[in-house]
């Protein structure tokens, strides 16, 4: 009995080892799960580029006021920084030699009068001498030249007197403009010069512009005319519309930049001197794409990348960028309209990888 059994278990033994070894290791099959991504559909448009440069205030009607005669500046009539009127006073020459002036021109005027006078009385008597016969044409004629000599002398006289009262007025230095004054250039005793020194500035605030400077790198080949829009804004972050009124001809060859200029339209609370951010548009990009910064990466050889979802796999584009616009980039070439770029999960997306959305398997 013992016997048998020892054999009928090796016999199942045996069985059971020949069967083993006809079945062959099957290692289990591994199926990759598709990574749950955002997207976001792209649309082509047009987007305007814009720079922004650093610009100085000025005044449109800025005037410098100079004195029209030569003379010992006396007083200061206005405070500097003030407003003023056209034609205010705001400086006095001391007027007393042009008061002098005027006192001898206005004699030499009077007594050029009364000899003019006596001329005329010396041609009338001449006149009605010589119709008698009782005087000779020569003394009719000399008597007429006096006279004629005698109104010269009296319209010269009286021009004279005329310039020594202006030169008078002219002690009296006014606004040539209504604005805003600036800082005395001159003080009181000074010997001021005709039409060099100069005392003052008025300016109009106005009539505020800004003028700027661009270099070739940042205007990138853009085409500039007064037509472009542009705006202004101040240190306070306020904005103002502008529009342009001078471009240079030509980039200047010391500073490779080029000059322009823009007037504010809006009532600003901005004095000449100061510095403002100058906002222009330089062109319009027709038919492109604007993608966040961050989605668009730069590979090894320099071209920029992005991830599309085809199908249900990331696919790896590239593309043609431009500048910046803020957050994004501005795609001009890569893309179509439609396409869905893949907005999360960069760091494990790699070319072919399975994704889908959360709203689809």
């Amino acid at each position: 009995m013992r016997k048998s059994l020892t054999l009928l278990l090796s016999g199942i033994l045996g069985f059971m080892l020949l069967t083993g070894c006809d079945r062959k290791d099957e290692a289990p099959v591994y199926v990759p799960k598709a990574i749950v991504v955002d997207t976001m559909t792209v649309a082509q448009t047009d987007e305007p580029r814009w720079i922004t440069v650093l610009g100085r205030a000025e005044s449109g009607e800025a005037v410098d006021v100079r004195a029209q005669v030569t003379g010992i500046l006396k007083k200061s009539l206005r405070q500097e920084g003030g407003q003023v009127r056209h034609g205010e006073v705001l400086y006095e020459i001391d007027p007393a030699p042009f008061k002098a002036d005027l006192d001898l021109a206005l004699a030499e005027l009077q007594s050029a009068k009364v000899r003019r006078q006596q001329a005329d009385r010396e041609l009338d008597r001449a006149s009605k001498l010589i119709k008698s016969g009782a005087v000779s044409q020569k003394f009719y004629d000399t008597a007429l030249s006096e006279a004629e000599a005698a109104r010269a002398k009296e319209a010269e006289k009286n021009a004279a007197a005329k310039d020594a009262a202006i030169r008078l007025d002219w002690t009296r230095v006014k606004a040539p403009a209504s604005g805003m004054i600036g800082k005395n250039l001159v003080n009181p005793g000074a010997l001021v010069s005709s039409e060099s020194t100069l005392l003052n500035t008025v300016t109009a605030p106005d009539d505020l512009r800004v003028a700027f400077s661009a270099s070739e790198r940042v205007l990138d080949g853009a085409h500039i005319t007064k037509e472009n829009r542009v705006f202004v804004t101040d240190e306070r972050g306020n904005r103002h519309n502008a529009r342009i009124d001078f471009i240079a001809p030509d980039v200047s060859a010391s500073s490779g930049t080029r000059l322009m200029r823009v007037k504010v339209l809006d009532k600003a609370d901005v004095s000449p001197g100061d510095f403002l951010r100058v906002t222009l548009m330089t062109e319009i990009r027709k038919g492109v794409y604007r993608v966040p910064q961050k989605l668009i990466r730069q590979l090894p050889d320099g071209n920029y990348g992005i991830f599309v979802m085809i199908d249900g796999k990331a696919h790896e584009r590239i593309v043609e960028v431009d500048r910046w616009d803020g957050p994004d980039w501005i795609v001009r070439k890569g893309l179509e309209p439609g396409d869905r770029i893949i907005t999360t999960q960069l760091v494990r997306v790699r070319e072919g990888t399975l994704v889908k959305t959360a709203d689809k398997p």
